[in-house]
């Protein structure tokens, strides 16, 4: 059998292209809608006032692997709303003005652990929340290996 070709013609117009435009249209303007609002800056959680805690309450804790510490030292200092800082062996919490609402006892000690590890407690309390953001400094110095 020998193969032939056809050739079909049609003198009726499919509107394809405006179909597809339609929907071309409707998909850019969703991603200009979507990008749009994937701003850096918009707010990832809701608009109340954040806390800062001294907890392992919802924390995710990553030690580092190297022995130290002493548990047998401690430091003790006041901390006030006009912020301060209390440090131990290279470990160092820095409280801003404002971070404080009254005068507040902070204990710093660097236990003895395989891990890379300092314990601050406010109050000898469980929990502590700051009306603003410390900064905590910690002190590598005993590990071999730093990531």
């Amino acid at each position: 059998m020998k193969a032939q070709s056809l050739r079909l013609q049609s003198t009726t117009e499919v509107p394809v292209s405006t179909l597809s435009r339609s929907v071309s249209s409707l998909v850019c303007g969703a991603m200009v809608l979507i990008l749009a609002n994937c701003s850096a800056d918009a707010p990832t959680s809701s608009a109340s006032a954040p806390t800062f805690s001294l907890s392992r309450v919802g924390a995710r804790h990553d030690l580092l692997a190297c022995a130290g510490g002493n548990d047998a030292v401690t430091v003790r200092t006041q901390i006030g709303p006009q912020g301060g800082r209390i440090e131990l062996a290279g470990f160092v919490m820095v409280v801003p003005q404002g971070a404080l609402l009254d005068t507040t006892t902070f204990v710093m000690r660097v236990p003895e652990s395989k891990f890379l590890k300092v314990k601050i407690r406010a109050r000898s309390e469980q929990h502590f929340t700051f009306e603003k953001p410390v900064s905590i400094t910690l002190n590598y110095a005993r590990c071999r290996k730093v990531p």
